[in-house]
């Protein structure tokens, strides 16, 4: 169990580490000046990050599995919801951009 703890420690702070969008907050903020209060940000909240998701695998693995099993089954209706919310909103922009075209008609519907 530890062992595991440990691996995904060390696989979490390795994406840490690795070039991404905080590398590119603080060379934006280091044209400035000193970018020392977004390092320190980006530190403190990773580590808060890394802390809360061992605490969430930890209490997880103590649930008992009619309890997990209602939560797979919410967040995939709650994944569910949003991708049919996304694809509703995305077909609403298509039919306003069509209808300020003027006496064009959408294609879908």
């Amino acid at each position: 169990m530890m062992a595991t703890y440990l691996a995904f420690a060390v696989a979490v702070a390795t994406l840490i580490a690795s070039p991404g969008p905080i590398m590119a907050l603080v060379i934006s903020e280091s044209r400035y000046g000193r970018p020392i209060n977004t390092i320190i940000g980006a530190i403190v909240s990773a580590q808060i990050l890394l802390a809360t998701t061992l605490l969430i695998i930890y209490f997880s693995l103590d649930i008992n599995s009619t309890m997990l099993d209602f939560f797979q089954i919410f967040g995939g209706g709650y994944l569910v919801w949003l991708g049919i919310n996304t694809l509703r909103t995305g077909i609403r922009r298509k039919y306003r951009v069509h209808a300020t075209r003027g006496s064009e008609k959408p294609n879908f519907l």
